[in-house]
C-alpha cells in the first residue's frame, strides 16, 4: 500500500494501474521499478534551518539527498584520514 503511494506521488500508478491486475511483472520489470524510484528518492530536495557559525540566526539550506549522502561519506572519510 505504501509503494502505491509512493509511486502515486512519482507519478508511476498511472503506468501500474495500466497493466492488467491479474498479469504477473517479470522480475526485470520489478527491478526498473525499484531502480525508478531509489533515484527519484535521491534527487528528492530535502531543506533545513542550520545556525550560521558564529551566529544566533538560522539559515535555510537545501540540498538533495544524493548530495547529502556524497557529503556524509566525504565527512567520514575526513575524519578517519585525520585519525592516522
Amino acid at each position: 500500500m505504501r509503494t502505491l503511494m509512493l509511486l502515486g506521488l512519482l507519478g508511476l500508478a498511472p503506468m501500474l494501474q495500466a497493466e492488467d491486475a491479474a498479469a504477473t511483472k517479470s522480475d526485470a520489470d520489478t527491478e526498473a521499478t525499484a531502480d525508478a524510484a531509489k533515484a527519484s528518492a535521491k534527487s528528492e530536495v530535502v531543506c533545513r534551518f542550520e545556525k550560521r557559525l558564529g551566529s544566533n540566526l538560522k539559515e535555510k539550506v537545501c540540498f538533495t539527498r544524493a548530495q547529502q549522502e556524497l557529503d556524509r561519506e566525504a565527512a567520514q572519510k575526513s575524519l578517519r584520514n585525520a585519525e592516522h
